[in-house]
């Protein structure tokens, strides 16, 4: 009887052991098949586990990967046995830009049935539905619609320069002061609602709910994780990438009162997209629905707030430590506007050096982490003649291609030199991602930009910003959100001009 057990479990174990090794053969043999270069940390196990548990920043993750492979052009890994392609050559990068008809979607978790809102939104809705929807979201930031929203902007501007004020040579969290100006331009903008949010306190709803729309803490990064890597366990736990039904609720809100006073036009943005139902037929409005509104509205509340927060409390950070930079631009400020009568959009536009001190922040602090792309039909590279088989995600980091001495000298010195010329010749030579590549690349590249300009135009008007003791060299930034989001804030000394 012992004999017959311990030759079950012999036979037991031995049935297990070539399982597993038939799956290895079978799954992880794909990339050494097709003679590409492979990860060697083989599982990426120890990786993974300090994404989920938010140890390591996504971001970093990808750096680290990037940086394991320094003269491939390209190098495969595996996550849970899926097959993922990581792309460092920027030729290869541009191919997979211009030829957007084998790369239409992200390799993100999409499914009406499981995420009504979610998988509408811009960020990860799948053709045709996200090629309709671009069409018609492409009108929301034309040159028209930002004059449009410039005074409101220069409004809440106004307030937060009254409240720096009060401050003169004390220390401040700008990244807080960013963040409370943000709550108040953004659902003003998006939303036109009046969010009262005091650069005095961090205690405002509308704040804390839009910074937690991803959920708080670990659920970031394992919700993100699960729609990104792993969509089917997201389709079985069914859960959402929004974690806030607050927000929701406030666009529906918004819609309900919209029809209820019947506005025809607008400067808020929930007008123009309450409005694109106009001449739809019956299979288009179906589409186009209030879920459609509400994961535009959320999605674009929750893609410009925390980047574009980080964006403008970065920007002040690199100029305090380089105060030739700052002078330099403040020279031009005065320059191009030396009264209060003045249009700050066609002024802005105008300025050569914030142009290109804005593109060096981006370099250095891109508003997302990666580029993601799912091979919808069979791909060749032509310089290797490598098959991208129909269904295979791939990879491209941004911070990392931004970083990389071979295409920036020195890449963690602020430079803006570097962009003297303007960011069309980086941007051709596929080297400079900021708002990614392609058809995809994100809709607020024209819109945070702007936003930011106007920001710093008016604070450095009537503020210096320097370093101080509590200054961190360099920022750390927060591991467990999706974002670049400084962990600790970013603190600086500030002076009334």
């Amino acid at each position: 009887m012992i004999l017959a057990i311990w030759v079950f479990l012999y036979l037991t174990l031995t049935a297990c052991t070539l399982a597993i090794l038939l799956y290895i053969q079978k799954y992880y043999k794909y990339w050494e098949k097709r003679k590409v270069p492979i990860e060697s940390n083989f599982f990426l196990a120890n990786n993974i586990y300090s994404v989920f548990s938010g140890k390591l920043h996504f971001g970093k993750f990808l750096i680290e990967l990037y940086q394991s492979h320094p003269e491939d052009p390209y190098f495969g890994f595996y996550i849970l046995g899926k097959p993922y392609l990581f792309i460092r050559c920027p030729n290869i990068i541009k191919g997979i830009g211009k030829n957007h008809q084998y790369f239409q979607d992200r390799s993100f978790f999409c499914d009406e049935k499981v995420d009504p809102v979610v998988s509408k939104s811009l960020f990860i809705a799948k053709n045709p539905g996200w090629r309709d929807s671009r069409q018609k979201l492409s009108t929301l930031f034309s040159p028209a619609k930002f004059k449009a929203m410039v005074p409101m902007i220069l409004s809440h501007c106004e307030k937060m320069n009254i409240f720096l004020k009060r401050y003169n040579n004390h220390v401040i969290n700008v990244q807080e002061t960013a963040e409370n100006l943000m709550t108040n331009v953004l659902p003003h903008i998006f939303l036109g609602i009046d969010s009262q949010c005091e650069y005095n306190t961090n205690d405002n709803v509308i704040k804390e709910a839009i910074k937690n729309m991803f959920g708080k803490g670990w659920y970031q990064g394992v919700a993100f994780f699960l729609y990104a890597f792993v969509p089917k366990l997201v389709g079985v736990l069914k859960c959402s990438l929004l974690h806030d039904d607050f927000i929701k609720t406030i666009v529906k809100d918004v819609i309900e009162s919209y029809k209820d006073t019947r506005h025809t036009r607008g400067t808020r943005v929930i007008d123009t997209l309450a409005n694109l139902d106009n001449n739809m037929n019956q299979k288009t409005k179906e589409y186009f629905d209030e879920n459609w509104l509400v994961a535009q509205s959320s999605t674009l509340a929750i893609a410009a707030f925390v980047p574009t927060s980080s964006f403008f409390a970065l920007s002040l950070y690199e100029l305090s430590l380089n105060q030739e930079c700052q002078e330099k631009l403040r020279e031009e400020i005065f320059e191009h506007i030396r009264d209060e009568n003045f249009d700050i959009y066609d002024r802005i536009m105008e300025m050569k050096y914030l142009n290109m001190v804005v593109a060096e922040v981006l370099r250095i602090y891109p508003l997302g982490d990666f580029v993601n792309r799912n091979c919808n039909r069979d791909y060749v590279i032509e310089a290797t003649g490598l098959r991208i088989e129909k269904g295979t995600p791939i990879m491209i980091s941004i911070n990392a291609m931004h970083t990389d001495p071979k295409f920036y000298p020195d890449p963690f010195r602020f430079d803006p030199e570097r962009f003297k010329n303007g960011t069309k010749e980086l941007e051709n030579a596929g080297v400079y991602l900021p708002f990614g590549c392609g058809q995809r690349r994100c809709l607020g590249e024209r819109f945070a930009p702007v936003v930011i300009k106007i920001a710093l135009v008016e604070v450095l008007r009537k503020f210096k910003f320097e370093p101080c003791n509590e200054t961190e060299r360099p920022v750390i930034f927060d591991s467990q959100v999706i974002n670049t989001s400084p962990l600790n804030g970013v603190k600086l000394r500030i002076y009334k001009l």
